[in-house]
């Protein structure tokens, strides 16, 4: 059993995500190899085939241990889909960097348009980003509420914990894409992982199929995290994505499966973890990049113990 949850969970996402990392670098990079790539498609590309690839990974564990077809039984598998929809979408659209020669730069502050990461060639695609994400994520909370007859004395949960799945899920994307454009993209997916540590200790205080998914994320999180770190504007950053919908969903499915009653406002720390994280990385900016992450770490550290001393303490009670 142990042998097949660490083959499944965790070293077939980490090596699916590793392969996805390095198609992703030869897309984003230029092809002589002088650095980021002049095609302006090239960092959204790079970074759609970065979310495709996260999603094939946590895939890897629902075909290998819960034995899924292409439209799973369960809610709390059926997310999988609206979850890359989204993660495509707000990638696509996200302000990417890219190489642009001196002639170009002139005529763009000529223009009075804003230097920084990103085309201006693509503003139209960059405006719309959080208006099609937020679409797509409408689907993430519906999907991730459970229906049949089984499920019928918890519908009055279901419109406040839709409300949470989706506003969570797009404040806690929104914000760490603010701290990837900040200068902290190669860190920016350890706050991600932060994210999905809470969902994870409350799903394996309630069911195992589903805290098995969930660390199956956080291989595929934590082998883009490490490329990220060691390999500059690769694109991976754009994993939060579907690593922030991902924990959310987990969240309230973790919430529907458990026996426990928890209190309101531990789930609220649990959806909303990456937001303060992230807030802490934000107001420190202007310090140095040490100062920033040691404080996000320790920020991350001390609520993460909270809120497994609060499950695991419910759970002996």
């Amino acid at each position: 059993m142990e042998t097949a949850i660490l083959l499944w969970s965790v070293a077939g996402p980490g090596v699916v995500c590793i392969c996805a990392a390095v198609l992703a670098l030869w897309v984003a990079r230029d092809q002589n190899g002088r650095g980021t790539s002049e095609d302006r498609w090239a960092g959204p590309l790079a970074a759609v085939l970065v979310v495709c690839g996260w999603m094939a990974a946590i895939a890897v564990p629902l075909i290998g241990r819960q034995k899924i077809s292409w439209w799973p039984a369960e809610a709390w598998q059926q997310v999988v889909w609206p979850i890359g929809l989204v993660g495509v979408l707000l990638a696509l659209c996200a302000p990417h960097h890219t190489a642009r020669s001196g002639e170009e730069a002139g005529r763009e502050r000529s223009r009075g348009e804003p230097a920084g990461p990103g085309s201006p060639t693509l503003a139209w695609l960059h405006r719309d980003q959080w208006f099609l994400g937020g679409l797509a994520s409408l689907l993430v909370g519906m999907l991730a509420m459970p229906t049949g007859d089984g499920w019928g004395d918890l519908l009055p949960w279901h419109r406040g914990w839709l409300v949470a799945v989706v506003g969570c899920g797009l404040v806690n994307a929104w914000i760490m894409q603010q701290v990837a454009l900040s200068g902290g993209e190669r860190w920016v997916l350890w706050i991600a992982l932060a994210g999905l540590g809470g969902p994870t200790i409350l799903a394996a205080t309630a069911y195992g199929g589903l805290a098995e998914w969930c660390l199956g994320a956080i291989a595929a999180t934590l082998m883009l995290a490490i490329f990220a770190l060691i390999v500059p504007r690769s694109g991976c950053w754009s994993a939060l994505f579907p690593a922030a919908f991902f924990a959310v969903a987990a969240t309230a499915s973790g919430r529907f499966y458990t026996y426990e009653d928890h209190p309101l406002w531990l789930y609220c720390l649990i959806l909303l973890l990456p937001t303060g994280v992230s807030l802490v990385a934000l107001l420190l900016g202007g310090q140095r990049l040490a100062t920033q992450v040691v404080a996000s770490a320790l920020t991350a550290a001390g609520l993460l113990a909270g809120i497994a001393y609060r499950l695991l303490l419910a759970g002996q009670e």
